[in-house]
């Protein structure tokens, strides 16, 4: 299931786990490929870079070459997508068939473009860091903060008021604890 969403999402231009996380609730075809089951971004993420890390690109170029050879997916699209193309069919504003046949490496060289590009949305959405593991509250550590801030308040006779009262009821509440 997490293969055929993120083949997908990636010939949909969307690489981000957050955003696929996002379509697996919101869009209609992720839903399906799913089977309406929602994975988490970490999950997506831990999943293309733990399992699919060395596969991911082979596949996907298969996959897109797949589609080709069936007919569902045109080189001439692939190679078009997102050119400016002008209304009035001119003799010089449309691109020939054959013209796109030669160009294989071209697109090629823009499917290794696009990859690139996914995979730093991918690295970079790695490397957030997790949130803190919260632990016990000791009386140790919170006499130890409520000392540091103290110190702070001390040093700064300009202090909020709201820092002084955020102490106080440090202070009143937690070092009761």
């Amino acid at each position: 299931m997490m293969l055929k969403v993120l083949v997908y999402a990636y010939i949909d231009n969307t690489y981000s786990s957050r955003k696929i996380e996002k379509a697996m609730r919101e869009n209609i075809n992720f839903m399906w490929l799913s089977a309406r089951q929602v994975a988490n971004h970490n999950t997506i993420a831990r999943f293309r870079s733990e399992k699919l890390k060395t596969i991911f690109k082979d596949i996907f170029k298969q996959v897109v070459l797949l589609l080709a050879q069936e007919g569902l997916v045109t080189f001439k699209e692939v190679f078009t997508d997102g050119t400016k193309i002008e209304s009035i069919a001119g003799r010089y504003t449309f691109v020939w068939g054959n013209a796109i046949k030669t160009r294989k490496e071209k697109m090629a060289a823009q499917l290794e473009k696009m990859w690139r590009y996914a995979q730093s949305i991918a690295i970079q959405e790695d490397n957030d860091t997790p949130p803190p593991d919260f632990k016990t509250i000791d009386k140790e550590n919170v006499e130890k903060t409520v000392h540091k801030i103290e110190k702070i308040i001390s040093k700064n006779p300009k202090s909020s008021s709201k820092a002084k009262a955020k102490l106080r009821y440090m202070q009143k509440n937690l070092l009761k604890i």
